[in-house]
């Protein structure tokens, strides 16, 4: 397996288009790297410049420490897993898994070898004989895998390679892809635009948006310190809440916005001191608001609109004045439609962020 390191890549369309822009980043060796955005963002773009399927405008890619900028795809070790299984109809299974080794010239012998440990490490040696119009979509992108696995390469790429599944199917090849990972110990990119694949896979993720890349940490370091409104606002389902407001002076300092007020911790005085007087925007996640009881100081009404119970929890959506709100309860919570519901924001899970520049506010 290998390293892979981008330094300062672009991708140019024509019209001027700037698909990805001064990327930079270190894959390390046998981590699990996934990049994550909206459609559009360039994540699929990077991965394609990494297989050698898009040429680099400006910047380098090294593999494994070599440059590979200019080098042939197949000529960079890389095996790539497509959105649509690109499996060949005509083949049976075996044949699909085989194909690439065969133009490498690979003995029968060794060809077997490789085809059989694939087939034994996806649980598809039974489907070997068949032909993929056979194959469920789960099987399909079993194959589809597996046909990585035989190259041996020294990174595996994934481009979407769950999003025709239907949700189940999604929910047991993400654990069956984070196995592999293990059992391989490989180096492997994976693209997607699913928050939750990203969270639940990655070792680090990579949060990318109009082309740039905007945060790369842990998923929970991610969840937990947002750089940015944008991750803030991208990495979290229900997404966080953000309010608009401004820090003012007041015995300590306040956190001001329409309709209510409440104070600064006073762990957090000192970072937020400098943003006195200024606009700031409050960040809060849905699970981070709960019911307020009699000897909450910070706590505020809230008329409920909608009640969504899913059984595990309950996602409640809230109006306070301008403000729209969305919570996440514990599904034994008593509420009801249109009821003024007292509600506090959990003091040591606030974020904070710049209105102008967008960046997180360090307050801990």
């Amino acid at each position: 397996m290998a390293s892979v390191d981008l330094e300062k890549i672009s991708k140019i369309f024509d019209k001027n288009v700037k698909a990805v822009d001064n990327v930079s980043m270190n894959v390390k060796d046998h981590e699990f790297v996934v990049l994550v955005g909206p459609s559009g963002c360039g994540k699929s773009t990077t991965l394609r410049m990494i297989a050698g399927l898009e040429s680099v405008t400006s910047g380098r890619i090294r593999i494994g420490g070599r440059d590979v900028t200019d080098v042939a795809p197949k000529d960079r070790d890389i095996a790539m897993v497509f959105q649509n299984y690109a499996l060949y109809p005509h083949m049976s299974v075996y044949q699909n898994l085989a194909f690439s080794l065969q133009l490498r010239k690979f003995s029968k012998k060794e060809m077997e070898e490789r085809v059989q440990e694939a087939a034994r490490i996806l649980d598809i040696t039974e489907l070997l004989d068949r032909k993929p119009k056979a194959l469920s979509g789960g099987q399909r992108q079993r194959v589809a895998v597996g046909r990585a696995i035989v190259r041996k390469p020294a990174v595996f790429l994934f481009d979407e390679p769950l999003s025709n599944l239907d949700a189940k199917l999604r929910v047991q090849m993400r654990a069956e892809i984070s196995k592999l990972h293990t059992q391989l110990d490989a180096t492997m990119i994976y693209v997607t635009h699913d928050q939750v694949e990203a969270m639940t896979m990655g070792d680090r993720i990579v949060v990318m948006n109009e082309g740039r890349i905007q945060q790369v940490d842990t998923p929970l370091h991610i969840y937990n310190k947002p750089a940015n409104l944008f991750v803030a606002g991208f990495i979290g389902s229900p997404a966080m809440n953000f309010i608009n407001g401004s820090i003012s002076r007041s015995d300590g300092l306040l956190f001001q916005s329409d309709g209510f007020s409440f104070p600064i911790a006073n762990d957090r005085i000192k970072a937020l001191e400098a943003w006195v007087g200024k606009k700031v925007v409050l960040g809060v996640r849905p699970e981070d608001i709960r019911p307020a009881v009699e000897t909450d100081t910070a706590s505020f009404k809230a008329n409920v609109q909608i009640i969504e119970p899913m059984g595990n929890e309950l996602i409640v959506y809230l109006e306070q004045g301008r403000h729209n709100l969305v919570a996440r309860f514990s599904p034994d919570t008593l509420v009801a439609l249109h009821d003024k519901m007292p509600i506090v924001f959990d003091a040591e899970k606030r974020h904070f962020f710049d209105a102008e520049t967008q960046e997180r506010i360090e307050t801990q």
